[in-house]
């Protein structure tokens, strides 16, 4: 899967049988921010984790796997190449500069300038990713037309993204709307790092809670849509 990601000799992978086999490092670290117990998977010191008995399909393997390597240098700018272009389109589909900006206004959200030194394609990916969060984090939905527009965009993306994970070999994740919105903060969060290389930052910990998914028929989930159908509570 790293060789997939293309990330292989440069992030390491490791499967646990249970969170007491992790390193004592990382158990201290989850006793102190109170994960301890809950742990899925884990990103520290340029090597993933994953905790077996936490998993309960393929799917979620490929998604601890792909949160936690977003961790890595190396992977944010993999699928930082892969998102820019579905971004580009999103980008037009809302209208371009003049469109992004007059939603934004419309919803009464402030936008940063973006930060100096990005090309075009990664202030698009900026400034994009920036209202798609706001616009999220609104305690108010958008009006009607708004809010259409925007999932509609969104829903455009997030199936160029699912076509693009299946290129590379990420074939069981049901990619939504939040895997989306997490993979484009990742890599806007790696502008702000200004760095070629990572630092030595404490462990970053995937939940089990974070994994689990309802079974049976679902459906596309909207920007401002956080539920899923469902025909049963996986236990």
């Amino acid at each position: 899967m790293l060789t997939q990601l293309g990330v292989e000799g440069r992030l390491d992978l490791e499967i646990v049988e249970s969170e007491r086999y992790l390193p004592r490092a990382i158990r201290e670290h989850a006793m102190e921010a109170g994960v301890s117990g809950g742990v899925s998977a884990v990103y520290y010191d340029n090597r993933i984790y994953v905790v077996s008995d936490q998993m309960t399909s393929e799917e979620d393997v490929e998604r601890a796997v792909l949160y936690q390597g977003m961790g890595h240098a190396a992977l944010r700018e993999y699928m930082s190449a892969m998102l820019r272009p579905l971004v580009g389109r999103l980008y037009l589909r809302l209208g371009g500069d003049e469109g992004v900006q007059q939603m934004a206004a419309d919803m009464g959200i402030q936008l940063d300038a973006g930060i100096q030194g990005l090309d075009e394609t990664d202030r698009r990916l900026y400034i994009t990713e920036e209202l798609l969060a706001k616009a999220q984090a609104q305690k108010s939905a958008p009006s009607r037309s708004i809010r259409e527009k925007l999932d509609d965009a969104v829903k455009t993306m997030v199936g160029g993204i699912r076509d693009g994970l299946r290129q590379m070999g990420i074939l069981n994740m049901q990619v939504n709307t939040a895997d989306m919105m997490f993979l484009l903060k990742r890599i806007r969060q790696g502008f702000f790092a200004g760095k070629k290389h990572d630092e030595m930052p404490p462990p970053s910990f995937l939940r089990k809670g974070r994994l689990r998914r309802k079974e049976g028929r679902q459906r596309y989930v909207g920007l401002f849509d956080h539920k899923e159908t469902s025909s049963k509570q996986r236990p």
